[in-house]
């Protein structure tokens, strides 16, 4: 269970999220997070949350300081964020999640892959931005 973090499709970042994280993975994907960041480049992501459980309360908290405190550096980096949901309890999830920490960047919710990676190729290109490959 965890979260896989890829980047090397630059600028599109890909998070699959499979299941709660422990606390060493919650550590790991956090100092990936600072490294996305920390590139200072804009970037778009695909979070594909097809296959995972709702976050834990501990999780979503972690996930929300994070936000707070890198808020403005967030918002001048992230062209958008697609999140892949297709079934409708992760989804209220991630609405409610959204509705009380915020948002910084575009977000879209949908229901397949296909979809979410044709939101942030949008995202790009109106940045003026390749996709890759």
């Amino acid at each position: 269970m965890g979260m896989l973090v890829d980047m090397s499709a630059w600028p599109v970042v890909y998070y699959v999220y499979d299941g709660p994280l422990s606390a060493a993975e919650l550590k790991a994907y956090l100092a990936k997070q600072e490294q996305l960041i920390g590139r200072n480049k804009k970037y778009v992501v695909v979070a594909d949350f097809s296959s995972g459980e709702v976050p834990p309360p501990a999780q979503r908290a972690a996930q929300a300081d994070f936000d707070k405190r890198h808020a403005d550096v967030t918002a001048k980096l992230c062209l958008g964020v697609a999140f892949v949901v297709p079934g409708a309890l992760m989804r209220g999830a991630i609405t409610a999640y959204t509705w009380i920490v915020g948002s910084v960047y575009p977000m879209k919710i949908c229901a397949t892959r296909a979809e979410a990676q044709a939101y942030v190729n949008e995202k790009l290109s109106a940045a003026g931005l390749s996709p890759p490959g």
